[in-house]
């Protein structure tokens, strides 16, 4: 019976307990809506002056690399491929022989154009020395000098048909291709070789009607290079385009050292364009509120928030040149604008 009764007592008083923590919990609970309930007379805000700062302008671009010069060598003349002088990926230099086409009978009629203008020249001088003398006519001696220039022509003409069996590298590069054999037929203006100058690279970008104007001609330029594990390059603007595309870009051309020939046609890489740094009113562009083409700002002014509308200069990715609409020392609020309107009501945090 005892037993029986030690153990009410205890239930009781953890009854009791339970019911007394339970109250307090509920007590506090109302207490937190009511003060969730109580909207508070300001919004707080955080606020920087507005000031003036230097920076650098710059912006990045993306495209391909590719050659400083590349052509496909022709022959001007039809004819059999008798020799082949340069392999696929073989350096080569300005004027160097590629390939040979067979000269035989462009040899002979060399020959001969040779031998008779050689004569010719003979006659023409004895002609002269005969008409200074009086011996000869007008005529013989016009007859004469036209016969020279027709054989001085037909010379000059078949030296450069024999020069023309000579394959030669209209400049120093590489191979890159071979299209002949020995022993087959080219026609004239066919493809030979494929030649490709790498000791410079360019790249062109498409740079924005926005930034055009920023960018100079000689201006430099620093190359990321994405199969490189981003390695830099230095590059120069050596064009700019004059006419935009349908997508209003400027093509720019950017000119870069390959003196190592690490880098390759096709390659991806990202062109950094550094504007000269300048002094200017700047705001972070996480102050800005609509877009780059509607820029806007709230400045804190007397306990209120001032929804500005700004004119804009040049930008990076992050910071932006405000023109006008604000002024320097004007305090721009920087976070809470998301639960802002023009005229709210604001205070600055602590």
């Amino acid at each position: 019976m005892k037993k029986i009764l030690i153990n009410s007592i205890i239930f009781l008083t953890i009854a009791a307990v339970v019911a007394f923590v339970l109250k307090n919990n509920k007590d506090e609970m109302k207490d937190e809506v009511r003060l969730a309930q109580i909207k508070p007379d300001f919004i707080p805000v955080n606020v920087v002056p507005l000031k003036k700062m230097m920076i650098d302008m710059g912006f990045q671009v993306n495209g391909n690399l590719i050659p400083n010069k590349e052509v496909t060598v022709s022959s001007e003349i039809p004819g059999v491929v008798t020799a082949i002088l340069a392999e696929d990926g073989a350096l080569v230099k300005s004027g160097q022989v590629l390939a040979r086409l067979d000269d035989k009978t462009i040899k002979a009629a060399l020959d001969l154009a040779r031998a008779n203008f050689e004569k010719i020249e003979k006659d023409k001088k004895r002609i002269e020395n005969l008409y200074a003398a009086g011996g000869i006519s007008q005529q013989d001696l016009d007859n004469i000098q036209l016969a020279h220039t027709k054989a001085k022509t037909d010379l000059v003409s078949a030296e450069k048909s024999y020069e023309n069996t000579f394959i030669r590298a209209p400049f120093s590069g590489i191979n890159d291709k071979r299209y002949i054999e020995k022993g087959g037929y080219v026609k004239g203006g066919g493809g030979l070789f494929d030649i490709v100058d790498i000791d410079r690279m360019k790249m062109i970008v498409n740079v924005p009607e926005s930034q055009i104007q920023q960018i100079l001609l000689g201006q430099k330029a620093k190359i990321g290079v994405q199969a490189l594990q981003n390695k830099e390059y230095e590059g120069t603007v050596t064009r700019i385009g004059t006419r935009a595309s349908e997508a209003l870009t400027f093509p720019v051309e950017i000119l870069i050292s390959n003196a190592s020939k690490e880098l390759k046609s096709g390659m991806f890489g990202t062109a950094t364009i550094e504007i000269q740094s300048n002094e200017a009113l700047t705001i972070n562009r996480n102050m800005l509120v609509g877009s780059i083409k509607n820029p806007q700002v709230y400045i804190y002014k007397d306990s209120t928030a001032v929804l500005k509308n700004i004119a804009i200069g040049q930008r990076n990715d992050n910071y932006i040149e405000v023109v006008s609409g604000i002024k320097e020392g004007d305090l721009i609020i920087t976070s809470g604008q998301i639960n802002l309107t023009d005229g709210a009501k604001v205070g600055i945090k602590e």
